[in-house]
């Protein structure tokens, strides 16, 4: 039954984001996730890091089972940018949360999956270069004390993405957090 429902959600997902591909692959917007993510640096309520896709893929735990469908990932992405934000309170939490999400959908990010799993809440966001094909990939994770972006940035097939995404796999896209600190 479970096996079944997690088909019937990967299902819903790939024709969710396939529809949203093809009906914006066309829309670009000159502002990107990275300007987004300095203008929270520049106003001091966070810091923005670049690593080395590359890098990142190194020092991944091969015990995770998940680890090779994110290396896949990474060998797809160009550029890996990293936006840290401490938090103070669940008020300033929901706050940030909204308006990255807000932002994003304001340069054509559609949302690909929203996860609560108690302690964290995970968003998935994605920009389609074409029906086949994603420009990036942003995962915004908030736990309470610290607000995280990660922007994947390359030419990214989405099945790749719909894999990551699948609730057995998500936990290793938060565990990049290690990297930036």
């Amino acid at each position: 039954m479970i096996k079944s429902f997690t088909h019937t959600l990967v299902f819903i997902l790939t024709l969710s984001l396939f529809s949203s591909c093809v009906n914006n692959s066309s829309s670009k917007s000159a502002k990107t996730s990275g300007d987004i993510f300095k203008e929270y640096q520049a106003q001091g309520m966070g810091r923005v890091i670049s690593v080395p896709p590359a890098m990142v893929a190194i020092f991944l735990d091969e015990t995770v089972p998940s680890t090779a469908k994110l290396k896949d990932l990474l060998n797809d992405t160009k550029k890996l940018l990293f936006l840290i934000i401490p938090l103070d309170s669940a008020s300033k939490e929901e706050e940030l949360h909204r308006d990255i999400n807000s932002q994003l959908r304001k340069i054509k990010f559609h949302n690909l999956a929203s996860i609560d799993n108690g302690s964290e809440m995970i968003d998935v966001k994605v920009l389609c270069s074409d029906d086949k094909n994603i420009s990036e990939m942003v995962v915004i994770v908030s736990n309470h004390k610290t607000l995280f972006c990660i922007s994947f940035q390359g030419d990214i097939q989405y099945e790749k993405v719909i894999s990551l995404t699948k609730p057995e796999n998500i936990d290793i896209i938060t565990n990049l957090n290690r990297f930036s600190r």
